[in-house]
């Protein structure tokens, strides 16, 4: 008998048939897609369930036409970044563009309250001037030994 994690992180028992030749055999139903991890107390395998090329990783080339529905709809930009010039971000109010030939607007949401500001001195004023007073005497003092 050995155990089995799935990618959810619940426990499974797998019941292992010996081959005979330092290999054994077991299966089980998976109903998630992820990487199992098998162990029979010794050993350790992982095994992945679900398709070899996902949509996420089955065209990994940088292009903007997959974006380009979503870029027309915000307005957007998209910029390459291979050339080594890195747009300006530029904080933009609601109706106006937000992009340029070298750089991308942020929308500013206008979205925050000050309630109040609150200063307070480090250090008073007097104090200051008496420490600034007592090590300029005392560097005075060191310099004129």
């Amino acid at each position: 008998m050995s155990g089995a994690t799935t990618p959810s992180g619940s426990k499974a028992d797998v019941d292992l048939k010996d081959q005979g030749d330092g290999r054994q055999l077991g299966s089980m139903a998976v109903a998630e897609t992820g990487l199992y991890r098998l162990t029979d107390g010794t050993h350790l395998a992982f095994a992945a369930s679900g398709p070899l090329n996902p949509l996420e990783i089955a065209d990994l080339r940088s292009t903007a036409e997959k974006m380009q529905p979503l870029l027309t709809a915000s307005g957007g930009r998209a910029f390459r970044l291979s050339d080594g010039h890195l747009p300006d971000i530029r904080k933009v109010d609601a109706g106006h563009a937000t992009s340029g030939s070298n750089w991308i607007g942020l929308l500013g949401s206008q979205d925050y309250v000050v309630t109040g500001i609150r200063q307070m001195s480090l250090l008073p004023v007097y104090a200051g001037l008496f420490l600034g007073l007592g090590a300029l005497i005392l560097a005075w003092r060191r310099e004129g030994r």
